[in-house]
């Protein structure tokens, strides 16, 4: 059953957020005059797939009471993310962190609340997720307030895995983002769209993650457009900094955020 209705029926309003050796990505030199906080989060995944008695409104019932029960203060956000048709990789549960450490004492706690293992045992048979393998990433989400993607209920998401090329680190990439937004917002595009890079801190197939974010598939198709007839500068500059897989395509939406709850 494919999991993308799991994710279209969620009554909250999306927050765009959001595996390999330990790194620390500062993005602050030469970012554009609008840049955002730049403190990186701490956000993990888990593999997800769903149960035998899912149903839009059993998905339903069991994030309304996800959200009844006592979750850490140090969570920020949490979604999914179910691959399109095609794509061969799981879907994921994300949880936004404000750090590490929160995130051990967080899962200590959930652990140790009998209502939240209850929830775990009830919920499996609507949405079963893996919680014994964790990927983390240090996440930095350092988009411009001039281009950011407003709240949607839904979004599209594109995840890209990169490898760094010979004699290019971290620092090369902290100066392209530098560059990148003083071409966001000069570039002429309407799109709104948030992005993200999100950093290893354990063993991964990649040195980091390039995630975007649009409104919806056709919001992406019309800044991938733009992109490539006015970001050939970028794109030759990126292109000599990390060589890129082919992007993983996701329906997703918010399950939960702390603002509202």
């Amino acid at each position: 059953m494919r999991l993308l209705s799991l994710f279209l029926f969620f009554t909250c309003v999306v927050l765009i957020s959001g595996c390999g050796s330990e790194t620390e990505l500062s993005v602050e030199p030469t970012m554009a005059k609008d840049e955002p906080e730049t403190t990186p989060f701490f956000n993990q995944f888990m593999a997800c797939k769903a149960g035998p008695e899912y149903s839009e409104e059993n998905m339903r019932n069991i994030i309304t009471e996800f959200n009844t029960l006592n979750i850490s203060d140090q969570v920020a956000w949490m979604g999914g993310y179910e691959p399109i048709e095609g794509q061969d990789t799981d879907g994921w549960w994300e949880v936004q962190w404000m750090s590490a450490e929160a995130a051990e004492a967080g899962w200590a706690m959930w652990s140790e609340d009998q209502e939240a293992q209850d929830w775990v045992e009830r919920s499996k048979s609507v949405l079963e997720c893996d919680g014994s393998t964790l990927f983390g990433y240090e996440a930095y989400f350092p988009a411009p307030e001039s281009v950011a993607l407003p709240d949607f209920k839904t979004y599209a998401a594109a995840e890209i895995p990169c490898k760094f090329n010979d004699g290019k680190t971290e620092e090369d990439l902290a100066s392209f983002v530098g560059e990148f937004n003083d071409w966001l917002t000069q570039s002429g595009s309407d799109e709104k769209f948030a992005y993200g890079i999100y950093m290893p801190t354990g063993e991964d197939q990649a040195d980091f993650y390039w995630f975007n974010w649009f409104r919806d598939f056709a919001s992406m198709d019309r800044g991938s457009e733009n992109w490539e007839l006015n970001g050939q500068e970028m794109s030759a500059i990126l292109n000599e900094i990390s060589t890129c897989a082919d992007p993983n395509l996701y329906n997703g939406a918010e399950f939960y955020i702390a603002d509202t709850n």
